[in-house]
């Protein structure tokens, strides 16, 4: 889940939005309590983003690379694929593996 989070703050920073800084370390989240918290504050930051963009927005390309693969780019509008509420497009998470966080905030189990 610290992953996801992770790629998703990761996905915010190369689009123009808040520099998440290194990526986030599961030692960091010694509680479920502390992840929820984190991804509503990364939630609510996209959503801020998203309401910043205009149509041409979503053709200008950012830079990316994972790991040590060679630098590529992708245009803003491919890498929102789910109607603004994925940013991980590129790894294939997608907003799904927020329910389990959002479930145990409503009292059910992550």
């Amino acid at each position: 889940m610290v992953h996801i989070l992770s790629a998703e703050a990761g996905w915010l920073s190369r689009c123009g939005g808040p520099e998440r800084g290194p990526s986030l370390d599961p030692a960091d989240f010694s509680t479920v309590e502390s992840l929820i918290q984190d991804w509503h504050t990364v939630k609510v930051q996209v959503r801020e983003f998203l309401d910043t963009l205009k149509n041409e927005d979503l053709t200008r390309n950012v830079e990316f690379a994972i790991g040590m693969a060679e630098k590529r780019s992708i245009a803003i509008g491919r890498v929102n694929v789910a109607r603004g509420q994925s940013w991980c497009s590129s790894s294939g998470t997608g907003y799904a593996a927020a329910l389990p966080v959002e479930g145990a905030e409503a009292g059910g189990i992550p």
